[in-house]
């Protein structure tokens, strides 16, 4: 019995729900004895319950490395596929700029061949009725006409006979005159040219100038000023 009562330990308690109830009225801890074989049993449990909330652990996760595998496999490819559709786009803009750039250019294009047959049939119908009403100075009857209320489409030109009537009746001086035939001229005259000088028409212009008429002096200043911006 002294061997048993020397083998006994005693032990302290330190958890709360083990040693409610064991307190004193001076609230000192209470002793609890127990046998080293008790202590081991006891401590044996605790470890037993520690072990089966690992393994439940374990099971729970055993597939953790094989799901963390495939997540890493699936981005990459997630990736991989991103990159290849972001390439994608880029091309395709890329294709889309050029086409945008050639149809501006075409369309320019468009416009410059449009805008030169305009002018072509606006010269055209221009010289038509310039000659049509005796015009000798076409170049100056251009500088001084003004085109800017021509149009044009696909019947023809039109406006143009009111700006011509305008222009020969406010500058006389652009029509040739009606030289007299001379009795007994020579069967071969020489040939006369009806290109002339900007000196030469100035001149002339000059000359009817300076009779006073008002008209006269306007068109002589006109014809100056259009002919030194030539």
């Amino acid at each position: 019995m002294a061997e048993e009562q020397q083998q006994n330990q005693q032990v302290e308690e330190p958890r709360r729900e083990e040693t409610q109830g064991t307190e004193t009225a001076d609230n000192s801890p209470k002793t609890i004895s127990m046998t080293q074989e008790e202590l081991d049993e006891l401590i044996a449990k605790r470890v037993g319950r520690v072990n089966k909330k690992l393994e439940k652990l374990k099971e729970q996760y055993a597939d953790y490395d094989d799901v963390k595998s495939k997540l890493s496999e699936f981005e990459s490819k997630a990736e991989e596929q991103r990159q290849a559709e972001l390439s994608e786009v880029e091309r395709l803009k890329e294709e889309l700029e050029v086409a945008t750039r050639e149809k501006e250019e075409l369309s320019n294009k468009l416009n410059e061949v449009s805008e030169s047959m305009k002018n072509s049939k606006i010269d055209a119908r221009f010289q038509e009725l310039a000659k049509e009403h005796n015009i000798e100075y076409l170049a100056a009857a251009k500088k001084l006409a003004d085109l800017s209320e021509v149009t044009v489409d696909d019947e023809g030109v039109h406006g143009m006979e009111d700006i011509v009537k305008n222009l020969v009746k406010e500058n006389p001086f652009l029509v040739a005159r009606a030289e007299p035939e001379t009795v007994g001229e020579a069967s071969n005259p020489p040939k006369k040219t009806d290109a002339k000088t900007k000196a030469q028409m100035l001149e002339e212009a000059k000359q009817r100038a300076r009779s006073g008429n008002p008209r006269d002096m306007a068109a002589y200043l006109k014809l100056k000023r259009q002919l030194n911006t030539k």
